[in-house]
């Protein structure tokens, strides 16, 4: 199941399902303070950008940013999306889902439900 929260905790919390294929067992959440450092590292590391570039982004009064964990208590960032709302259009920048290492969250549908918390259609 995806459990999207909203903050602050005390907010209203909504059970969605991603699109499509399989429903992963985690929590979307708005990133806390400390989340920031982990986005901006694994972007620049990922897609080769410099720090500069990517906090430029990030920084952004449009931006907007969306983290996966596995479950709510837990600050342990297993994928994220960034994208920008500019009202008639959203722009989707990156979406990240931790690999490697024994990770196995890629394929699990984290990303199509970080999209979907997003209310991104891709299909266009």
């Amino acid at each position: 199941m995806v459990e999207i929260v909203t903050q602050p905790a005390n907010t209203h919390h909504l059970i969605a399902t991603a699109r499509g294929g399989r429903q992963p067992d985690v929590v979307i959440r708005r990133p806390g303070e400390d989340d920031q450092n982990y986005v901006c590292s694994t972007w620049m590391r990922n897609a080769e950008l410099s720090p500069k570039t990517v906090n430029a982004v990030i920084d952004h009064a449009s931006v907007r940013c969306l983290v996966a964990s596995p479950t709510r208590e837990s600050r342990r960032i297993v994928g994220w999306i960034v994208w920008s709302d500019l009202g008639k259009a959203k722009v989707l920048h990156y979406v990240y889902v931790r690999g490697g290492r024994g990770e196995k969250h890629r394929g699990q549908g984290i990303g199509r439900a970080l999209v979907g918390a997003a209310d991104l259609d891709l299909s266009k």
